[in-house]
């Protein structure tokens, strides 16, 4: 049994043949004979015959619907208002054509199964250098599942601590080189979406001094939680449509690969992914806050025994706004109806247990949960199954602001059960979603059939925001947050360690993160202390062209982005920040 698993063949030539490990790695394996590469061979043919066949089915339908919708349209020449969401596009414009239902996909799943089989040794892949060097945070995974395995895969498991330690021990330097952050942004499967987006250059941002930073380098961009980097392609789209406009006018609401009148359509089922909701659920339009008042004065029915709204005592003020004006609407007084919550003394966020013990507590009095998905301020990831699921045991209307989540978490709300939830793509036009009706009990319709009846008044979302959607599905979800978890740890390993909080030098300045340590509890952003005047240090980074956001009373909001931000763009703003509370301190 020295050549093969049956034996030495009689008569027949062996031929070696390279086969790819789970790894990677090249390797002298089995052996292949002449039979076994016809079958091959012939494999091969049958599956690019199917495929050919495919491709002209497809295209043959195609055309058959086209002619069919002009046959119609030649029946019928007056114009009709059918492009409203209820009745649907035609199927050649659905999603501006880019994509089809499951029903119009050829299905072989025979032949998809033998291709994959049998085709396994032309899937070649290349072994990386480095590939001593593991890390459980990159894995590209371009399809909705599950992330893909990569050689860099046996670091699942552990911390950004453990992983830069790692890495550091490996290149031979201190976890806070340069280096590091070269190597990590040289292995990230994700630094070509950077590509995607528009950078500006430190001397467009009107605070800079260049007399104190080069103006040609990028700007280090770490305010996405508050306005995204433009995507290259928004420009093209906007001009697509003025176009359109001025070719075609009125007839731009129903022709095209976009018509206006579908045109949430073309990023509905994209955004769904983004915040794990069914397509029917989600729905562009408006803005934020209108979103927010249009889903309470649904889902806020107060009686005189439960009336009250539970949100956090430091809520975004508008939302904040908002609540106070939906209970003296509805004939309440703020004062008796809105049910703050505030973090323990001496704590600056708040403990999941601590929420869970006032639903249980109030619950009976209360209408309407209503929490950030992650807490603008702080940068906590609120526990939201958890969260709805208590809601839902005492009775209550369970609902998010996720403005600062959406895009930043692994978010399932359908999966959650979560009643509501509004949120903005401007960040990572408004965008809102609920459950659908039929999936709501009997006794729960009112709200969710008075949301549905509202839709029908509000402007379609604008064609701008497609390219940032189509950006977001270049990957996915899961494989970004794995990114997020290593690039935020990355920027809290390097505060901690060259701004520690060190008693025996109180000169020194401190940098203080009051974002949970959890990074189960938080999203890419970190929320920043200090001991010198806030507004000081924000104008230093500002002058050296560091694009972050500033609170009151005293927090700096660092929000680095998976999608376009690097590991050099942390350890940039890290040395950038040491001059600035020099600075500061003078």
């Amino acid at each position: 049994m020295e050549h093969f698993r049956w034996g030495k063949p009689v008569g027949r030539k062996r031929r070696p043949v390279k086969v790819y490990t789970s790894n990677g790695v090249e390797e002298e394996s089995a052996e292949v004979f002449p039979g076994e590469i016809r079958r091959r061979e012939l494999a091969n043919e049958l599956v690019a015959a199917a495929e050919e066949e495919d491709e002209e089915k497809s295209r043959e339908m195609m055309e058959e619907e086209q002619q069919q919708q002009l046959l119609q349209e030649k029946k019928d020449g007056s114009y009709k208002m059918k492009h409203f969401r209820w009745s649907g596009p035609p199927a050649s414009k659905r999603y501006g054509g880019f994509m089809k239902s499951w029903d119009e996909r050829s299905q072989r799943p025979l032949l998809t199964l033998f291709k994959n089989v049998i085709n396994k040794d032309g899937q070649q892949q290349k072994n990386l250098t480095n590939n001593h060097v593991p890390m459980a945070f990159f894995s590209v995974s371009k399809a909705r599942g599950p992330p893909v395995s990569t050689v860099m895969d046996p670091f699942i498991g552990s911390n950004p601590r453990e992983t830069l330690e790692r890495v550091s021990a490996s290149l031979g330097c201190s976890p806070t080189s340069a280096e590091v952050a070269a190597y990590l942004d040289k292995h990230d499967d994700l630094r070509h979406l950077r590509q995607e987006f528009l950078v500006p250059k430190i001397a467009d941002l009107p605070p800079s001094d260049l007399s104190l930073v080069d103006g040609t380098q990028e700007c280090i961009y770490l305010v996405g939680n508050s306005l995204g980097l433009q995507p290259k392609k928004a420009r093209k789209y906007l001009e697509e449509e003025l176009e359109k406009w001025a070719k075609t006018g009125v007839h731009g609401h129903t022709e095209g690969s976009r018509p206006w009148a579908w045109a949430e359509n073309n990023i509905e089922g994209l955004m769904a992914d983004v915040v794990g909701a069914k397509t029917e659920e989600v729905a562009l339009m408006n803005g934020l806050t209108v979103n927010l008042h249009l889903l309470m004065l649904s889902f806020y029915k107060p009686t005189a025994a439960r009336h009250k709204i539970l949100l956090e005592d430091n809520a975004f003020p508008s939302d904040h706004y908002a609540v106070e004006s939906q209970i003296r609407l509805r004939g309440f007084n703020p004062d008796q109806s809105m049910l703050l919550l505030s973090p323990r003394a001496g704590e600056e966020t708040l403990r999941t247990e601590d929420i869970l013990e006032v639903i249980e507590k109030e619950g009976d009095s209360i209408a309407v949960v209503l929490f950030s998905g992650v807490q603008y301020y702080t940068g906590q990831l609120f526990n939201m199954a958890a969260i709805t699921e208590a809601g839902h045991k005492k009775g209550c209307y369970v609902g998010f602001d996720c403005a600062h989540a959406a895009g930043n978490a692994e978010l399932k709300l359908h999966d959650w059960g979560v009643d509501f939830a509004c949120w903005c793509s401007y960040k990572v036009d408004g965008m809102v979603g609920t459950r659908p009706e039929d999936s709501v009990p009997d006794e729960e319709r009112d709200g969710a059939a008075a949301w549905r009846e509202r839709l029908q008044a509000v402007e379609p979302a604008h064609p701008a925001g497609l390219p940032a959607a189509r950006q977001l599905s270049m990957t996915s979800m899961r494989t970004l947050r794995r990114k997020s978890l290593l690039l935020t740890g990355y920027l809290e390993y390097l505060i901690q360690h060259i701004y520690p909080e060190d008693p025996s030098h109180p000169c020194r300045s401190l940098v203080h993160i009051i974002t949970p340590s959890d990074p189960q509890q938080r999203g890419c952003q970190l929320s920043l202390a200090f001991s010198v005047p806030i507004r000081k240090v924000f104008q230093e980074l500002e002058k050296r062209g560091v694009a972050c956001d500033m609170r009151e009373p005293s927090v700096l909001r660092v929000a680095p982005v998976p999608l376009y931000n690097s590991f050099s763009d942390v350890h940039r703003f890290i040395e950038t920040l040491g001059s600035c509370l020099a600075a500061s301190s003078q």
